[in-house]
């Protein structure tokens, strides 16, 4: 039974890794920001950066309980995600006070 366990990881992590360095990693390595890592959009398309980000957070996460060796890489993207999520709420805020404003 540990055995099949084992090499169930084993298949896991070399499939996470391969889409891993494929997807994230080798742009990853050249960007300041993970955000650099998608194509430029709207500042009304965050909501789909977003929902990138934390997939590939919980791409790195399965990968993290292999091999900590993915710690850096999830840090990193659980900041991202926490940068833009407050970027979506100042945004939220300033198009209410502008509507404010309008409806005056």
């Amino acid at each position: 039974m540990m055995a099949t366990f084992r090499v169930s990881a084993l298949a896991l992590h070399a499939c996470l890794h391969a889409e891993l360095i494929l997807t994230i990693v080798r742009p990853f390595r050249t960007c300041h920001s993970v955000i650099e890592l998608l194509p430029h959009t709207p500042i009304e398309n965050m909501p789909e950066r977003l929902e990138r980000l934390k997939a590939a957070r919980l791409k790195i996460a399965q990968l993290v309980l292999i091999d900590r060796v993915y710690l850096p890489i999830f840090d990193r993207l659980e900041k991202e995600i926490v940068t833009l999520e407050r970027d979506e709420k100042l945004m939220e805020r300033a198009r209410e006070l502008v509507r404010a404003v309008q409806s005056d």
